[in-house]
């Protein structure tokens, strides 16, 4: 999967549904990430695609005000904060953080209930047989 088939597959998800929807199809992120300590010795792209559908109507559709809606700029702030204290053994660990911290900005923007499909995509990998990396996703719900 290249960067541009997760974006529209992310797109077309936001497509499909029928709730208000906000979608990130691709944030560069760099972890320190891998098993071996000599692979999180070094920060690493990862490609994260975000689909955040919201169960209730976001006052920002009417007020143009940042406050009533969900700041994916403080969200890329708070996950590069969080990402450069820590380092993650595992990609699935990696994915279980970044949508904690998006169903607490969620909570903390008191924007009701979400369901969000993060999609984390680590681009390099040790093994040369697979060279488009691998992808995992998963689904949260508050």
């Amino acid at each position: 999967m290249t960067i541009d088939t997760m974006i529209l597959a992310t797109l077309q998800h936001s497509l499909l549904s029928d709730r208000t929807t906000l979608t990130i199809p691709v944030m560069v992120l760099h972890p320190h990430l891998g098993v071996p300590e000599t692979e999180r010795s070094q920060p690493q792209p990862v490609h994260v695609a975000l689909n955040i559908e919201f169960l209730e109507e976001l006052a920002g559709c009417h007020s143009d005000n940042i406050e009533d809606t969900f700041c994916y700029h403080s969200l890329r702030n708070t996950l590069v904060e969080k990402l450069s204290q820590n380092q993650f053994h595992l990609i699935e660990h990696l994915t279980q953080t970044i949508g904690e911290t998006v169903l607490e900005q969620a909570r903390s923007n008191e924007l009701g209930k979400i369901k969000c499909r993060v999609l984390v995509h680590k681009v390099n990998l040790p093994l040369t047989e697979m060279s488009h990396g691998a992808y995992f996703s998963k689904v949260f719900i508050s």
